[in-house]
């Protein structure tokens, strides 16, 4: 028995050796959902313990009684807090009663569902949830599409990047009069110090954008030369070519021409919305 991150052989894969990788048992049940935790052996002296300390039988009824009028006064002292209880705090009852969250706060979850709704209509039948563990970072993310997750994977395969990070970056661009902020998919730095800003989506970012998605890209190339980094889109079609590269590119040019670049100048020139600096 060995721990799938580590390779460690143990008997035991428990919370006290996760708490290491920085995971919860439920993150290591995701990403390893295959793989016992427990070595068979350890499961029958589990056993065996638990026939021996009874469980599993009923209790005799006036047991029952003392531990059913012991939690009806926990409960009455505030000890114990069920279901009913919490999903009742509506009004004066709810502990944010009364509190006011700051604009800053207020503008960052106005964004995050902002981004979930566009990746929603965006992304259509790709749309999915899940975790995906990175050896380079040491953490997990959390995806939203399919393109996302294969878009991890060859993140970490291509030995050409050295790390990157998901959804960090804030843009500031305007369109309708409004000013708004774009959150890209991924900040990527490979191992001869450049970075590039991702945006990983359908084909219809390149081909089919909206004023909106182009007031988000060229904000974004602004906000990217001012920095002197890249900003690229990766299409499905980009994401099936480099999953077929092997580890012989070494820089960013050598993954360039199997990327999109931004919307051409002809097209800017009829775009009719404004952006401003980053």
């Amino acid at each position: 028995m060995k721990c799938q991150i580590c390779n460690k052989e143990m008997r035991v894969v428990n919370n006290f050796h996760l708490d290491m990788h920085k995971i919860s048992i439920l993150d290591y049940k995701c990403m390893f959902p295959n793989v016992e935790r427990y070595d068979p052996d350890v499961l029958d002296i589990i056993g065996k313990k638990s026939r021996e300390n009874n469980v599993g039988k009923k209790r005799p009824q006036w047991i029952k009684d003392i531990m059913s009028k012991v939690r009806k006064e926990k409960i009455a002292n505030g000890e114990i807090i069920t279901p009913f209880m919490t999903m009742n705090k509506f009004g004066e009852n709810n502990p944010a009663w009364g509190k006011h969250r700051s604009n800053e706060q207020i503008r960052e979850l106005k964004e995050h569902n902002s981004k979930m709704m566009a990746d929603a209509h965006e992304r259509g039948l790709n749309y999915k949830y899940g975790k995906f563990y990175s050896n380079k970072n040491d953490k997990i993310f959390l995806f939203r599409s399919s393109y996302e997750e294969k878009m991890f994977d060859i993140l970490e395969e291509l030995e050409c990047i050295n790390n990157y990070e998901y959804e960090t970056v804030r843009i500031p661009y305007l369109f309708e009069g409004i000013e708004r902020h774009y959150i890209p998919d991924f900040l990527v730095e490979f191992i001869d110090g450049t970075k590039v800003i991702m945006e990983v989506g359908p084909r219809t970012f390149k081909l089919y954008p909206s004023n909106k998605t182009y007031a988000k890209f060229n904000a974004a190339e602004l906000f990217c030369d001012k920095r002197n980094w890249k900003f690229s889109i990766v299409s499905e079609d980009s994401l099936d070519r480099l999953s077929n590269m092997d580890n012989s590119v070494n820089c960013w040019n050598d993954l360039k021409p199997f990327c999109h670049n931004v919307v051409g100048n002809d097209e800017r020139d009829g775009l009719k919305s404004e952006r401003i600096s980053g």
